[in-house]
């Protein structure tokens, strides 16, 4: 009889030693599980940062595309603000479209193009630290966003039409026509 007691207690310890490690595996299974739905959370929310960031860069790059005639593509500094301008015409009467920072976001604005510059009426486009809108040569124009993380995003755009203008517009209101030859 000693020999089943002994049996029984050997069985009763391997019993737990499988329970303790069926329950180990378990917790590792559970603490791995967390940890990849935290990796996929961030994946998600860099590739809907990039998809929204490349989003508008496309868009911005589509609108200068659409509206590269003749000199109606310029960019400007209104009340010390970068303005990337297109100009169009719509039933014999000329509008802008304006592109620019201000309050930490690359903002759009569609207006007459007579029409003073209010930064603050423009529709917000993204989110971003800095925005740099510039000419680097005759047809090349160029705009830099840092976004909210640091990282840095340059697109260049060359236009086909005739060469770009740049003009000075005074915070007086005086407007020079940035289209004079």
């Amino acid at each position: 009889m000693k020999e089943g007691k002994g049996f029984g207690q050997h069985h009763s310890i391997s019993g737990l030693f499988v329970f303790g490690l069926v329950g180990v595996f378990a917790l590792l299974s559970l603490f791995l599980v967390v940890i990849g739905t935290q990796a996929y959370r961030n994946v998600v929310q860099i590739a809907d940062s990039n998809n929204q960031t490349q989003s508008v860069l496309s868009y911005v790059a589509n609108k200068v595309r659409f509206g590269d005639t003749a000199g109606a593509v310029t960019v400007n500094e209104i009340d010390g603000v970068s303005i990337l301008t297109l100009q169009q015409a719509f039933d014999d009467e000329m509008f802008e479209t304006r592109i620019y920072f201000y309050d930490q976001g690359l903002m759009e604005q569609f207006v007459p193009a007579e029409e003073h510059f209010f930064p603050e009426d423009g529709e917000l486009l993204i989110q971003v630290s800095t925005c740099t809108i510039s000419k680097d040569a005759d047809s090349l124009i160029k705009i830099s966003l840092t976004l909210d993380s640091g990282e840095t995003r340059t697109m260049h755009i060359a236009l086909r039409s005739s060469t770009l203008r740049s003009s000075a517009l005074r915070s007086s209101g005086r407007e020079e026509n940035a289209y004079a030859k």
